[in-house]
């Protein structure tokens, strides 16, 4: 009997193929390790770009048709009714009134309205106490200030420069006018009252007062009637 081992194995033979495998975590899944499959490509993906372009050539195009586009006229609205003719009118002629010749001067109405005030307030004072002796030039300047009253022998000298005479039963006044003329006036009894004109043109010429109403067709007052 040989004693000798057995040498059959140590032949050579080639190196044995080692396959290498993943590591198997129990939490891990195999089935992630794969590659994504690869996206199929149906040939539309080149539909996009040209869209964008054709948006933006026919934007461009719009544009310039509306800055070149001409203004329109709007369109005549229609209506149901036939338009009726413009009527043009032409200026009426200024109509010139002619205004009545003035019969009593501006300046003579002035003092007329004046001597007519003054004895007016005579009358409010013959009422209180009575008589026109207390119608004197102090008590007239309280009452119409805007005047200044002469003794009845001094001599008036414009329009609101008013001489006065006042006795018991009657009131006279005579004041001179912008035109020269001296107006006066007399009130007896507090129910008569005289008009006149003259020289001197003080309160005691006044006193000759006789005409019924101003010497002039008009008064400041229409009718010279003096009441308290």
């Amino acid at each position: 009997m040989d004693d000798r081992p057995d040498r059959r194995h140590d032949e050579w033979l080639p190196p044995a193929r080692i396959e290498v495998r993943p590591y198997a975590d129990p939490g891990h899944s195999i089935a992630h390790d794969k590659p994504p499959a690869p996206k199929r490509n149906d040939g539309s993906g080149w539909l996009i770009p040209i869209a964008i372009v054709m948006a933006g050539i026919v934007l461009a195009f719009a544009v310039v048709l509306s800055r070149r586009a001409p203004q329109s006229a709007p369109a005549p609205v229609f209506s149901p009714f036939p338009a009726s003719p413009i009527q043009t009118f032409a200026p009426s002629p200024s109509v010139v009134v002619p205004s009545p010749p003035p019969e009593t001067s501006a300046g003579d109405s002035a003092v007329l309205r004046t001597l007519e005030d003054v004895v007016a307030a005579a009358r409010s004072i013959r009422t209180q106490t009575g008589s026109y002796v207390g119608a004197t030039s102090f008590e007239l300047a309280r009452i119409l200030p805007a005047n200044i009253y002469q003794p009845p022998t001094g001599p008036s000298v414009g329009p609101t420069s008013v001489s006065v005479s006042s006795a018991q039963t009657m009131f006279a006044a005579a004041a001179m006018s912008a035109t020269g003329t001296c107006f006066w006036i007399r009130d007896s009894d507090g129910t008569t009252t005289t008009y006149g004109v003259g020289i001197p043109c003080t309160g005691t010429a006044a006193t000759g007062a006789s005409l019924p109403t101003w010497p002039t067709s008009a008064s400041p007052s229409g009718t010279p009637t003096i009441t308290p």
